[in-house]
C-alpha cells in the first residue's frame, strides 16, 4: 500500500496509516474532498479582492442585510430579518456576526432546529475559512454523541439528567484509576497531543464527520467537543441547548462564555416559537405507565413517603385518567380540566393533603433518578417509568397554569396533557440576550413573530425583496377548488374534482414536481385516485423511515421530472434544496391550517386578549398557514437561473395574493404550459 501526502498539510502519511497523524484527515475524506469540493469550488464563484469576510460576488440585498446586522447586533439589539429561500441568508448572517465577533473578541452562537441543519453552516465556513482563518464546531447532546449509549444499541431515551450523573461518575473513577471507569474518556485525556484541535481547525467537520473521527480514535465525541469548545469562533447548536434553564446553563458552561459574551443567530426562527412550546409541554399516557409494568412491579413497595408505595400512586395516576375517559362526551376527543384537577383527585384517592400529594412527585423522581443510573450501570436500558411519572408530577404541580392549557385526552390509550401556550423559559432567555440576530425565510409579518416569541422593545426589523427575476417565478390559485374540511363534507364533487386537477396538472408538462397535500390524511383519501390517473414516475412520502425517505429524495433529485408527493410542512417542505431541473413545479392541495383543538382554541383566546380582537385567529391560524405554504413555494427558486411555478388548489388564497404574490387563474393548466413553453 503506497503512502501518501496529505493534502491539508502536507504530511507523509505512511503505507496502511487510515488517517494523517498531524491533522488527522483520513483517507475516505480525501477521497471526498477530491471528489467533491473542487467541483464544488468550480461552480460557485469566489468574490473579488475588497470585499473582507464576504467569499462570494455579493447578490442584491446581500451587502445591505451584512451591514445592518452587524450594525444591529454592535448595537445590542435584536434585528429580525425575512429574506427569502436561496438568498444567501446563512452566508450573511455568519459574516456579519464573525466581523463583529472579531472585534470584540466574542463568540458566535448558531441555532438551528436540527443537527443536519448544522452541515450546511460548516460548509458556508469552509468558504469564509479561504478568506480567514476561522474555527467551527457543530455540538450535539451527550445522549447522540455518547460512544457507550452506541454500542448499548438502547432504543429508549436516555434522561438526561441520569445519563450526566452516570457519565460524571465514570469520568471520576477514570481519574482517580477506579474500576468502572470510561475508556473513551480515559483515552481521551492521555491523548490531548494538539491533533484533535488540528483535525477541527483545519478541517471543519461536519458533525457526523467529527464523531466518526473520535470513535476512530476511540475517544469520546462529546468529552472531546467540550474540550475543543473554547477555541470555536463559531458554535452551531440545536435550539433545544437553550430551551430550557438547565440545559441553557450547562450549554454556556461547557462553551465557556456568558450571554454577554457571544453573538447569537437564530436560523428558521419561524419554527423557533412552536420548538420552544414543545419542549415546554409535557404529557403522560396509560399505554406509557403499562409499558413499565415490569419495573413498577419490582419497584412497587418503594415507600414514596406518607405511607403510600410507588404502586399506590402509579395506579392512582392510571385510574384517573381511565376515569376521566369514560366521563368524557362521545364526541370529544379531550377535555380541559380545572388547574387543581390531578392534585386534588389524588389527596382524595389517597387520602392525603395536596402539599403531601406534591411530595410524593418529587420523591418518585428522585427514585426514578436511581433507577435509571442503576440500570445504565448494568448495562440495560435506562428507560425507568418511575423517572418518567416522577418527571411528569414535579412538571405539572408546579408550571405557571396561566401559560398552559391541562386537558385529558383519549391519545394513548388515554393521557394527562400539559400543553403549553406562552414559552416563558424562551421568552427570559430572549430577554436576556443582547444582541441576536432572528432570521428566516418567512417570518412576516415580522410584527408577529416579535410578539409571540416575546422579544425586548424596539426590536429592528426588515425584509430584503427576492433579487431573483420575478419571470422567473409563477404563482397561480384556483378559485374553483377549496379542500376545507367542510367544504368537501358539504360539496360530494369537490374531491373529484381536486383530483382531477392533480392529475392534469402533473401530466400537462414533463418536468419534476412535488405535490403537497394539507394533511397525510387527505394525501391517503385521494392516492388510489392520484395514482390510477399519473403517468409519470410516483414517490409517496407516506409511512416512510428515514433511511427510506432519503433515499426517496435522492431518486427523485436524480431522475428529472418524476412527481413527489408529501405534506405541507413536514419533512420536505424546508431544509432541503432541489436547484435547478431537480424541482419546477409545485402543486398545493389547501392551505394547511391547524386542526381544530383544545390548545388551538386556548391560544386564539389568548391572542385575542394580548394582541387585540380578530389578532388570535391571524396569529394562531392565518401566520402559520401561511409561512408553510410559503416554505413550499420556497423550494422552487435557489439560484438566479431556477424557473418554476407553483398552483394553489384552494379558492381561499384569494385572501392572500399580496402575501404570495399570487394570481387568479380559471385554466392552471393552459398557464403552465405557456409557462414551461409546452405547446397545447
Amino acid at each position: 500500500m503506497p503512502s501518501f501526502f496529505c493534502r491539508r498539510c502536507n504530511t507523509l502519511v505512511p503505507p496502511g496509516a487510515g488517517r494523517c497523524p498531524r491533522c488527522g484527515l483520513g483517507k475516505k475524506a480525501v477521497a471526498e474532498d477530491e471528489a467533491i469540493r473542487p467541483e464544488v469550488r468550480r461552480r460557485v464563484p469566489r468574490a473579488k479582492e475588497g470585499q473582507g469576510t464576504f467569499p462570494y460576488p455579493y447578490r442584491p440585498y446581500q451587502e445591505r442585510f451584512v451591514s445592518e446586522a452587524k450594525d444591529a447586533l454592535a448595537s445590542g439589539k435584536h434585528i429580525v430579518i425575512e429574506s427569502g429561500t436561496g438568498t444567501g441568508k446563512t452566508i450573511c448572517s455568519l459574516v456579519s456576526a464573525l466581523d463583529l465577533a472579531k472585534e470584540t473578541g466574542k463568540k458566535v452562537i448558531y441555532l438551528n432546529r436540527t443537527i443536519s441543519q448544522s452541515d450546511q453552516v460548516m460548509r458556508e465556513l469552509r468558504v469564509i475559512a479561504e478568506r480567514r482563518k476561522v474555527i467551527g464546531l457543530p455540538l450535539t447532546g451527550r445522549g447522540k454523541s455518547c460512544l457507550f449509549m452506541r454500542e448499548a444499541e438502547f432504543e429508549g431515551g436516555i434522561p438526561p439528567q441520569a445519563l450526566s450523573r452516570f457519565c460524571e461518575e465514570k469520568k471520576k473513577r477514570t481519574k482517580s484509576g477506579a474500576e468502572g471507569g470510561c475508556g473513551y474518556y480515559a483515552n481521551l485525556i492521555s491523548s490531548m497531543d494538539g491533533m484533535f484541535e488540528n483535525y477541527v481547525a483545519r478541517e471543519l467537520p461536519l458533525a457526523q464527520e467529527f464523531d466518526d473521527f473520535c470513535a476512530d480514535e476511540g475517544v469520546c465525541p462529546y468529552e472531546c467537543r467540550k474540550l475543543l469548545s473554547d477555541k470555536a469562533d463559531v458554535i452551531i447548536a440545536p435550539y433545544i441547548h437553550v430551551l430550557s434553564e438547565d440545559l441553557r446553563e450547562q450549554f454556556l458552561d461547557r462553551i465557556g462564555a456568558g450571554l454577554d459574551d457571544v453573538l447569537i443567530i437564530i436560523d428558521e426562527a419561524h419554527n423557533l416559537v412552536e420548538s420552544a412550546r414543545e419542549a415546554e409541554s409535557f404529557h403522560i399516557s396509560v399505554a406509557e405507565l403499562r409499558a413499565g409494568d415490569v419495573e413498577l412491579n419490582e419497584k412497587g413497595g418503594s415507600d414514596l413517603g406518607h405511607g403510600i408505595t410507588l404502586s399506590q400512586l402509579s395506579d392512582a395516576v392510571t385510574d384517573i385518567i381511565l376515569s376521566s375517559l369514560v366521563e368524557m362526551p362521545p364526541d370529544r376527543s379531550e377535555v380541559e380540566l380545572g388547574r387543581m384537577f390531578l392534585e386534588g383527585e389524588l389527596a382524595r384517592r389517597l387520602e392525603l393533603r395536596v402539599e403531601e400529594v406534591r411530595t410524593l412527585g418529587v420523591n418518585a423522581f428522585n427514585l426514578g433518578q436511581t433507577i435509571a443510573e442503576e440500570k445504565l450501570e448494568s448495562g440495560a436500558d435506562p428507560t425507568s417509568a418511575t423517572l418518567l411519572l416522577g418527571r411528569f408530577l414535579t412538571s405539572w404541580f408546579t408550571v405557571n397554569d396561566k401559560a398552559y392549557v391541562k386537558a385529558v385526552s383519549t391519545e394513548g390509550s388515554g393521557s394527562l396533557e400539559a400543553i403549553n401556550l406562552v414559552p416563558e423559559e424562551l421568552e427570559r432567555f430572549l430577554a436576556a440576550c443582547p444582541s441576536v440576530l432572528h432570521m428566516s425565510g418567512t417570518l412576516r409579518p415580522l410584527k408577529q413573530y416579535s410578539e409571540v416569541a416575546g422579544l425586548p422593545k424596539g426590536p429592528v426589523m426588515v425584509t430584503y425583496p427576492s433579487p431573483f427575476p420575478p419571470e422567473n417565478r409563477l404563482v397561480l390559485f384556483t378559485p374553483d377548488l377549496n379542500p376545507a374540511y367542510d367544504v368537501m363534507r358539504q360539496d360530494p364533487t369537490m374531491h373529484g374534482r381536486i383530483v382531477e386537477r392533480i392529475v392534469d396538472l402533473c401530466n400537462s408538462v414533463n418536468v419534476s414536481t412535488m405535490v403537497f397535500f394539507r394533511s397525510y390524511e387527505l394525501m391517503r383519501q385521494m392516492r388510489v385516485e392520484v395514482e390510477r390517473g399519473v403517468t409519470r414516475r410516483m414517490l409517496w412520502d407516506i409511512e416512510l423511515s428515514s433511511g427510506m425517505f432519503s433515499r426517496a429524495v435522492r431518486e427523485f433529485r436524480s431522475k428529472p421530472g418524476g412527481v413527489f408527493l408529501t405534506v405541507t410542512g413536514g419533512r420536505v417542505s424546508e431544509g432541503l434544496d432541489f436547484p435547478g431541473k431537480e424541482l419546477e413545479m409545485v402543486i398545493m392541495v389547501g392551505l394547511p391550517y391547524p386542526p381544530p383543538s383544545l390548545a388551538n382554541r386556548k391560544l386564539q383566546e389568548l391572542y385575542d386578549r394580548r394582541y387585540g380582537r380578530g389578532k388570535g385567529w391571524e396569529y394562531a391560524q392565518a401566520v402559520p398557514a401561511l409561512r408553510k405554504v410559503q416554505q413550499s413555494i420556497g423550494r422552487l427558486i435557489r439560484t438566479e437561473t431556477d424557473r418554476g411555478a407553483a398552483v394553489l388548489l384552494d379558492s381561499r388564497i384569494s385572501k392572500y395574493v399580496e402575501q404570495l404574490d399570487a394570481k387568479r387563474s380559471d385554466d392552471p393548466v393552459a398557464e403552465v404550459q405557456r409557462f414551461f413553453g409546452v405547446r397545447r
